[in-house]
């Protein structure tokens, strides 16, 4: 809740109230990496991703909060990654759609620029595009 106010440094000290069992929770990393994110440390904010993707490979939010981090420390290439992998883990995601376009477009690969745009289309229409729509 405090960080839908724009309360991040509150979030995060809220969040180091929580008892962490041997393995932290990866929604836990995530949500601390968003908060030091939002305060801009951003290099906080990519251990605390890198460490998360390295003990939850397969969690989607994480690889989503790492696209963010290095798209704010303009890594535009790591950035395209971490929101493909995400992509991979749930492609229904119009958040990612959107950062893989921005990506995409941004390296000038507009093949899959326009590969996620039709994605996009689809997520936000509920599939109730024609063909033509698609191209």
């Amino acid at each position: 809740l405090l960080m839908q106010i724009d309360r991040p440094k509150a979030a995060l000290i809220e969040y180091s109230k929580i008892e962490e069992e041997e393995t932290p929770s990866p929604t836990l990393l995530s949500r601390k990496a968003k908060c030091h994110l939002a305060l801009d440390e951003t290099k906080k904010a990519l251990e605390l991703v890198d460490s998360g993707v390295e003990l939850y490979p397969e969690f989607a939010l994480l690889w989503v909060t790492k696209g963010q981090v290095h798209e704010r420390m303009g890594n535009v290439n790591a950035a395209t990654i971490a929101y493909k992998v995400a992509h991979d883990l749930n492609p229904f995601n119009p958040e990612v759609q959107e950062a893989l376009i921005k990506g995409y477009t941004a390296q000038g690969n507009e093949k899959m620029a326009t590969r996620h745009r039709r994605y996009a289309t689809i997520l936000k229409t509920g599939g109730a595009v024609t063909q033509g729509d698609l191209k």
